[in-house]
């Protein structure tokens, strides 16, 4: 996996995970594409819902494990 990451980091130009989230971030935006979520008309009240509606026996393969709450959390910060 850190290989992944670490070709990753070289495509963009980058160093470390934070840089490369910025750099994704300003390419986003350079093509007039929503950052989060709510650019594109949800609501914070509008997260729990949404992280019940996942299927998270989709998310097997992630490698990190989250549940519920867990996607809460992360809805929140793309929010």
């Amino acid at each position: 996996m850190k290989d992944r990451i670490d070709f990753l980091l070289q495509l963009l130009g980058t160093g470390s995970a934070a840089r490369a989230r910025n750099r994704l971030h300003s390419l986003i935006r350079q093509i007039g594409c929503p950052c989060r979520l709510r650019d594109v008309g949800i609501r914070e009240s509008d997260l729990p819902a949404l992280a019940r509606s996942v299927n998270v026996d989709r998310l097997s393969n992630n490698p990190r494990r989250i549940d519920a709450p867990g996607l809460v959390t992360l809805l929140k910060e793309v929010f």
